[in-house]
């Protein structure tokens, strides 16, 4: 993906660019609801509230289930 195509996206750089990437397949793991045992279930949201703390990205990117939300979330919360 070439710069410009990152600005159009509306993201100031490839450093937020990917920041947003790593939180983007963090919420995709949290929120996927397969059909795993609870345990694993469990752990694996808690691994992802771990991976997103150790980012920096504050809390409260969980209540954004959609990619359109949680980016306009991380736009407010992140810069």
């Amino acid at each position: 993906m070439g710069y410009d195509t990152v600005l159009a996206a509306g993201f100031r750089s490839k450093r937020e660019q990917k920041k947003f990437a790593k939180l983007l397949s963090i919420a995709n793991t949290y929120f996927t609801d397969g059909e795993w045992e609870e345990g694993v279930k469990e752990m694996t949201k808690e691994y992802c509230l771990q991976e997103a703390k150790r980012l920096k990205i504050p809390d409260g990117w969980q209540s954004n289930s959609s990619y359109d939300s949680l980016k306009w979330w991380f736009f407010q919360a992140c810069r």
